[in-house]
Order: structure tokens, then C-alpha cells, then sequence
């Protein structure tokens, strides 16, 4: 890694640097009102067996988190 910055990097930026490109944070939680919206829409591109097992699979991952 080299640094193209005119000034020296923290420890905190350089430890979040050394996660890689593929890094991404996760949030500590999540809105079911932004949640099941998106859901829905891509659910709604399945059939409607599909669909109804998947929301049954959704429902029960909610329950536990």
C-alpha cells in the first residue's frame, strides 16, 4: 500500500485499509420498514409458490434476529 496523501494515515485508517476492497461494514440495525419493501419487489418477479415459501423462510429468519 502506498501512501499518495500529503500527510500520515492513523492507525484506525490504516487497520480499515488492510480489510481490502472487499470490505464493507455492516449495519448494527435494520430497518424492517426499508426491509420488506425491497423484499416484496424482488419477490414479486417469482411465482406465487415461490414467493409464499420464501416470504415463510423470511418470517422465520426475522423471528430469530
Amino acid at each position: 500500500m502506498k501512501n499518495l496523501l500529503k500527510r500520515d494515515l492513523s492507525n484506525n485508517e490504516i487497520s480499515l485499509l488492510k480489510k481490502g476492497l472487499k470490505f464493507a461494514p455492516t449495519p448494527k440495525t435494520i430497518s424492517l420498514l426499508s426491509l420488506v419493501p425491497s423484499i416484496e419487489k424482488a419477490l414479486s418477479h417469482l411465482s406465487e409458490d415461490v414467493t409464499i415459501e420464501s416470504r415463510l423462510k423470511i418470517i422465520g429468519v426475522l423471528k430469530k434476529a
